[in-house]
């Protein structure tokens, strides 16, 4: 079988395309962060926030826990009623969440699905603007149920 020169030149064309692309898709392989690291030093559990919020309303030896519910009482359908510590989330456990809120508006589970450097600076400040929500709903919270 014998090919004319027109299709070995575009055959030759067709080979160098793909090339490119490939050479592009591993160099944007090659600019990701290792996904263990992503949230690594913006997470809420490596911060004082919680603790400085429990701090200001004089709860400081609770600061690893997100809410020091044995010192306040919750609303449940008998009224208020005092809390026990295992219905109370853990700052790791509020990472945790506020990561899979994070990775589920990238359409993914893992830190590794996000396919782009870009794609993994847009997830870090996500995760920071859900965790300063937080923060200030947890504050106003505190503020209101310690006044």
């Amino acid at each position: 079988m014998e090919i004319s020169e027109k299709e070995f030149i575009q055959m030759k064309s067709e080979i160098n395309r793909l090339t490119r692309m490939n050479e592009a898709l591993v160099a944007v392989e090659v600019e990701k962060v290792p996904a263990v690291g992503l949230f690594k030093g913006v997470a809420i559990n490596n911060t004082y926030e919680v603790e400085t919020a429990n701090a200001e309303h004089g709860h400081l030896d609770l600061g690893r826990y997100v809410l020091p519910a044995n010192q306040y009482y919750r609303l449940d359908n008998r009224g208020y009623i005092r809390s026990d510590m295992k219905d109370v989330p853990m700052t790791h456990e509020l990472h945790d969440m506020l990561r899979s809120l994070t990775l589920a508006a990238f359409g993914t589970k893992k830190n590794i699905g996000l396919q782009t450097r870009q794609d993994q600076d847009e997830a870090v400040k996500l995760y920071q603007a859900l965790r300063m929500v937080w923060v200030e709903a947890y504050r106003e919270r505190l503020d209101r149920v310690t006044e």
